[in-house]
C-alpha cells in the first residue's frame, strides 16, 4: 500500500512529526494504518498512503498543522469529500479534512446574494439553508450531496446547469488562503490601482506573490490567449487566462482549480444566485445514440437550462439497481439514449410552452421516439436523481472491467461533438473496448467511459492509447482537456503538451511563488508522475484468496462484492437516506461504507499484514456498522455492508474466538416475556374468516412467538379478516440474530432447516408472509445466499415476502377486493432500514390510502440506532441514542397530535420507547378489512 513514499521524508523527521501534530492541533490527528490506508484513495483510480490525516477544528489548528507540516518538510493535501476521479485527492501528504468541524456558514448576507463559508460545508447542505430565501450557490456537479465547497473551489466544478450558470470561478468572490509557510493571505477583486498599492506596500508574501503574478501574465499574455481553449468549460492548469482581458484582478481565480496545489483554502466568500421560479423537465428517448448527440445543437435553439445525456449502459443499470428502479417509471421503451431537457422560467406556462415548442420541433425533425415532459417538481427531482447516479452506476458494474474515468472530462465545441464521439467510438470498438456515457451534452462536456480492466497490462496500454487520441481530437477541435473535473493525476501529464512550454513554464512559475518548498499537493498540475503510477488496481494488485461462508453469487465472489465500492461516497450524505448511521454521527471516514470497504479491500490483499481480514483493526473499523442493509440500496453500487461485516466477524471468530456475550447497558429496557406464547394463543383460538381455496402461511418469528404477541395475533386478524385461512409456520428461527452477529456457519446450518420447512409450504402453492422486516431480510435476503440449495433460496425469494407486500399485490392482481378500516385518522411511519432497503413502505402506505378518513406520513429519517447486533451495550448505548435522535425522536415527538407512530421492527419500536417516550404498534394493528 506504500506504493508513492516521498523520499524527502526521512524516518526521525516522521517520528518527530508524529509526535509533535497531536500536541499542536486540537483537532483529530491519526497516523494509524487502518485510517491511512482507508484515505489512500478518492473516486480515481490511484492509490496513494497519506503520512497523517488532521481533522482541525478551526484557522488556529490549520495553521498549526500546516506550521508542523512544513518544519518536517511534510507535503500537505487540502481535502474535502475526497469524490475526485481525476485523483487530486490522493497524496503521499498530511491530509487536512474539513468535513468534520469546519463546515459552518460564517456569514450571509441575502439582500447582497453572498455568503462566506468554511471549506468543509457540503454543497447540498448549504443550499438547503439558502432555499430559505429564495437563493442558491449555482455550481451542482452530481456529488452534491457530499461535496464540499472547499472541493469544488479546488475542482473548479460546475454541473448540470452551466449553461446558464458557467463553473465556480464564476461564483467565487473572494478567498482566505494559508500558503504552505503559514502566511495567511486574502485576496479578492482589485483595481489596477489598488493592486499595484498591494505590490508595493502589501505584506513581503502577498507583494511578493502579488507582483510575481503580475509578471507572469505580462510576460506570456500573448500565449495565453493563444493556447487557452475558447469554451466555457475549461478547467485544466491555473486560470492564467482570468487575467489577460481586464484590469481588475482577483488572485482568488488562481485558487479555484488548483486543486489545493497552491495553498489551503481558510475560507471563502460565494455570489448566490436566486432559485429559478419554474421548471420543467422532458426527456427525449432515442433509439440511436449518434443521434442523440446530434440532436443537442436544434435543442440548444430553445435555449434550455440544462441538456444530458444518458446512454443505455446507465438506464439498463438505473432499471436493475434497487434504490433508483423506482424512479425510473419515465423511461419509455429502451432507448439507446435519453437526452434530458430541462428549461427555467418565471411562470408554469411559460416554461409548459417552451418544453412543448422543442417536443414539437424535435416531431417536425423527427428526432426522439418519445418526448415525456415532467411538471411536477417529484417527478422531475426523480429524473435528476438517476441522472446523478449516473456515476455511481457505471462504476457499479460488475467484473473485473470497469468505466474508467480518464477521458471522462474533455470538452469539445457543440458543432463537432457528433463528429468526436463517432470516432471515439470508432477508436475504441477497433481497441475491443466498449464504452458508457453520460452527463453535459449541452455543453460538450459527455462522460466517456471506457470499460477496462486495469489489472491487465494489455487494458492499461490500452487506457494510454486511447487518451493519446482522445487528447490528438481534442486538441484538433480546440477543446478543453479538462471540462470540470480537473486534472489531477490522471490529466496532469498531458498539460505541457497542451499549453506548449512556455505557458507550462508559467504555470511552474505560479507554483513557485505561491509553493516555494513544493509541500501543496505535489505532482498535481505540474511535474506529475505518468497517469499509470500509483494505480489502485494494478497488475500488482491480488487478493489472497480464502473460503467464505457466503457465496456471493450476485457479485461473484467475496472480493469483488468488496470491490464494488468504487469511492464516489454516496454513503457520507447527511440530508437525505439513511447510510451510514455511524458515519453522520462521527463524520470520521473510517465509519462510512467507503472507508469499512476499502479497509476491507486492503486486508484481504494482504495491504494490512497477513493477518489484515482478521485483524484488530479492521475490527475496529466494523464495529460501528449497524447492519442496517441501507447501503445496499441506497449506494449506487449496492454494496452490502451487512453482509460483509458478517463475514468478517466470522474470520475474525474464527482466530480469536468468539466474544462473551455483551452485557446489556441497564437503561435499556428488556423485553417482556408473553403470559401466553403466540403459538399457544393461536392453537387455542376460534377460527374464523378463511376459506378453504385461499390460505397463507404467517411465519411466527422469535419476538412474535415469545415477546410481542399482539403483533402475531393482529396479523391473524388481519389476514383472517381479508378472507384468508392462517396456517403459522412454526417452521424455526430465521437466523437473522446469528447472522447480524457473525455466527455465520450456525445459521446456515440451522437456517437451512427452516428453509426447507417453509419450501414444504411453498410446495404446496402457498405463499409465506412475515411481520417483522429483519426476519424477512434473513430468509428472502441473506439466507439464500448463504445455504448451498440455490434452487431452494431462489424458491424462498419468490414466495416469502412482508405481509404488506403480499396483501398490496392481492389487490393488485385482483384476488382481494374488500374495503379497509383502521382505528386510527393519523398515523406517521418510521420505516426499518431492512424494510426499506430490500421491500420499501409503498405497499405499506398504498393500503393504509385504501381507508377513507385516514392521512400517512413517513418519517423522512434513517436509523433508529437500535439493531439485532447494536446499541444494546453499555459501549454503544450512548451512540445508540444518538443516532436515534439525529432525526427520528424530534420527528415523533413532533408528530401531529394524535397521530399513532408505525413501527414494524420489534427493535425499532424498543427504541422508540426508550427515546422517545412513545409506544409504536406494527403495521398490523392499524389496518383490517371491513
Amino acid at each position: 500500500m506504500d506504493n508513492c513514499p516521498d523520499n524527502r521524508i526521512g524516518e526521525s523527521k516522521l517520528k518527530s512529526f508524529e509526535q509533535q501534530l497531536p500536541k499542536q492541533v486540537r483537532g483529530d490527528v491519526s497516523f494509524d494504518e487502518v485510517v491511512l490506508g482507508i484515505c489512500a484513495t478518492d473516486a480515481s483510480i490511484y492509490q496513494i498512503k497519506p503520512v497523517a490525516l488532521c481533522l482541525p477544528r478551526d484557522e488556529e489548528d490549520v495553521l498549526a498543522a500546516v506550521t508542523a507540516a512544513a518544519e518536517h518538510n511534510i507535503p500537505i493535501l487540502p481535502r474535502g469529500g475526497a469524490t475526485s476521479l481525476g485523483g487530486q485527492a490522493v497524496a503521499p501528504a498530511m491530509i487536512v479534512d474539513f468535513t468534520k468541524y469546519m463546515n459552518g456558514i460564517l456569514e450571509l448576507n441575502a439582500e447582497q446574494r453572498w455568503v462566506r463559508v468554511q471549506p468543509g460545508i457540503v454543497l447540498d447542505e448549504l443550499n438547503a439553508v439558502l432555499a430559505g430565501h429564495g437563493l442558491h450557490f449555482a455550481p451542482d456537479p452530481a456529488t452534491s450531496s457530499r461535496a464540499t465547497i472547499g472541493g469544488i473551489i479546488g475542482n473548479n466544478s460546475s454541473g448540470t446547469k452551466s449553461l446558464v450558470y458557467g463553473i465556480a470561478n464564476d461564483h467565487v468572490l473572494e478567498t482566505k488562503v494559508a500558503l504552505s509557510d503559514g502566511t495567511v493571505l486574502e485576496f479578492k477583486e482589485l483595481s489596477a490601482t489598488q493592486y499595484a498599492d498591494r505590490c508595493a506596500n502589501g505584506n513581503p508574501r502577498e507583494a511578493e506573490i502579488l507582483s510575481g503574478v503580475r509578471r507572469v501574465i505580462e510576460s506570456n499574455r500573448d500565449e495565453i490567449a493563444s493556447r487557452f481553449p475558447k469554451i466555457m468549460r475549461r478547467v485544466q492548469g491555473y486560470n492564467l487566462d482570468s487575467f489577460i482581458n481586464t484590469d481588475r484582478w482577483n488572485l482568488s481565480k488562481l485558487m479555484v482549480g488548483s486543486e489545493g496545489s497552491l495553498a489551503v483554502l481558510l475560507e471563502a466568500k460565494l455570489n448566490l444566485e436566486p432559485l429559478p421560479k419554474c421548471k420543467i423537465v422532458s426527456v427525449v428517448h432515442f433509439a440511436d445514440l449518434l443521434q442523440a448527440i446530434r440532436a443537442v445543437a436544434p435543442i440548444l435553439e430553445h435555449g434550455p437550462s440544462a441538456v444530458e445525456i444518458m446512454d443505455s449502459d446507465v438506464i439498463v443499470m438505473a432499471r436493475k439497481n434497487r434504490h433508483v428502479a423506482p424512479l425510473c417509471e419515465f423511461l419509455q421503451g429502451d432507448p439507446a439514449a435519453v437526452l434530458i431537457v430541462e428549461f427555467f422560467g418565471d411562470t408554469p406556462e411559460e416554461v409548459a410552452g417552451k418544453a412543448e415548442a422543442l417536443a414539437a420541433d424535435l416531431r417536425k425533425k423527427q428526432l426522439g421516439y418519445a418526448w415525456p415532459i415532467m411538471t411536477e417538481p417529484s417527478e422531475q427531482a426523480k429524473v435528476w436523481a438517476v441522472r446523478k447516479n449516473g456515476l455511481g452506476l457505471m462504476l457499479g458494474m460488475k467484473g473485473d472491467r470497469k468505466p474508467i474515468p480518464f477521458i471522462e472530462d474533455c470538452c469539445v465545441p457543440i458543432a463537432v461533438l457528433p463528429e468526436y464521439i463517432d470516432g471515439l467510438l470508432k477508436f475504441c470498438k477497433g481497441r475491443n473496448v466498449p464504452m458508457a456515457m453520460y452527463a453535459h451534452a449541452s455543453v460538450g462536456t459527455i462522460h466517456v467511459r471506457p470499460i477496462l480492466n486495469l489489472r491487465s497490462q494489455e487494458d492499461i496500454e490500452n487506457m494510454k492509447a486511447i487518451a493519446d487520441y482522445a487528447f490528438s481530437q481534442v486538441t484538433k477541435y480546440g477543446g478543453s482537456w479538462s471540462g470540470e473535473h480537473g486534472d489531477g493525476r490522471i490529466r496532469s501529464p498531458y498539460l505541457e503538451r497542451y499549453f506548449g512550454p512556455q505557458v507550462y513554464n508559467a504555470l511552474r512559475e505560479v507554483k513557485r511563488l505561491f509553493d516555494p518548498a513544493g509541500l501543496m499537493n505535489p505532482g498535481v498540475i505540474v511535474d506529475p508522475l505518468p497517469v499509470d503510477a500509483n494505480l489502485r488496481y494494478g497488475t500488482q494488485y491480488k487478493v489472497r484468496q480464502r473460503p467464505t461462508e457466503f457465496h456471493y453469487r450476485e457479485a461473484g465472489s467475496f472480493a469483488a462484492a468488496v470491490e464494488m465500492c468504487t469511492g464516489v461516497g454516496a454513503c457520507r450524505q447527511g440530508l437525505a437516506g439513511a447510510m451510514c448511521p455511524s458515519y453522520r454521527l462521527t463524520r470520521d471516514t473510517q465509519h462510512s461504507t467507503r472507508g469499512r470497504a476499502n479497509a476491507m479491500r486492503l486486508a484481504m490483499s494482504g495491504q494490512l499484514g497477513d493477518d489484515g481480514l482478521t485483524s484488530e483493526g479492521l475490527y475496529k473499523v466494523m464495529e460501528l456498522c449497524l447492519g442496517c442493509k441501507s447501503c445496499k440500496s441506497e449506494c449506487p453500487s449496492n454494496v452490502d455492508m451487512a453482509r460483509l461485516k458478517s463475514e468478517f466477524l466470522q474470520m475474525y471468530y474464527d482466530a480469536h474466538g468468539a466474544p462473551p456475550e455483551a452485557e446489556v447497558d441497564g437503561r435499556r429496557r428488556l423485553p417482556t416475556p408473553a403470559g401466553e406464547p403466540f403459538p399457544e394463543w393461536f392453537a387455542n383460538r376460534t377460527k374464523s374468516g378463511g376459506r378453504g381455496d385461499k390460505k397463507v402461511v404467517l411465519f411466527d418469528d422469535a419476538y412474535m412467538n415469545d415477546c410481542d404477541t399482539q403483533v402475531g395475533v393482529s396479523a391473524v386478524e388481519l389476514l383472517s379478516s381479508c378472507g384468508y385461512e392462517v396456517i403459522l409456520a412454526q417452521a424455526g428461527p430465521s437466523q437473522q440474530d446469528r447472522i447480524s452477529r457473525g455466527f455465520l456457519r450456525e445459521a446456515k446450518c440451522e437456517g437451512e432447516k427452516t428453509l426447507r420447512n417453509l419450501d414444504a409450504f411453498i410446495g404446496q402453492g402457498l405463499k409465506v408472509v412475515v411481520c417483522e422486516p429483519s426476519a424477512a431480510a434473513a430468509l428472502t435476503d441473506d439466507l439464500p445466499d448463504l445455504i448451498d440449495d440455490e434452487p431452494l433460496g431462489r424458491r424462498i425469494k419468490q414466495n416469502v415476502m412482508m405481509i404488506d407486500v403480499f396483501l398490496a399485490q392481492e389487490v393488485g392482481e385482483g384476488n382481494l377486493t374488500c374495503e379497509f378500516v383502521s382505528p386510527y385518522e393519523k398515523i406517521l411511519i418510521h420505516a426499518h432500514c431492512h424494510q426499506k432497503a430490500l421491500y420499501g413502505v409503498a405497499a405499506m402506505k398504498d393500503l393504509l390510502g385504501r381507508v377513507a378518513g385516514v392521512s400517512v406520513d413517513e418519517i423522512d429519517g434513517g436509523c433508529c440506532g437500535l439493531t439485532a447486533s447494536f446499541g444494546h451495550s453499555r459501549h454503544q448505548y450512548d451512540m445508540s441514542m444518538a443516532i436515534g435522535e439525529q432525526r427520528v425522536f424530534p420527528a415523533i415527538r413532533g408528530r401531529q397530535e394524535g397521530a399513532v407512530v408505525v413501527a414494524c421492527g420489534f427493535n425499532c419500536r424498543r427504541q422508540i420507547a426508550d427515546g422517545a417516550g412513545t409506544e409504536a404498534v406494527h403495521w398490523v394493528e392499524t389496518i383490517r378489512a371491513s
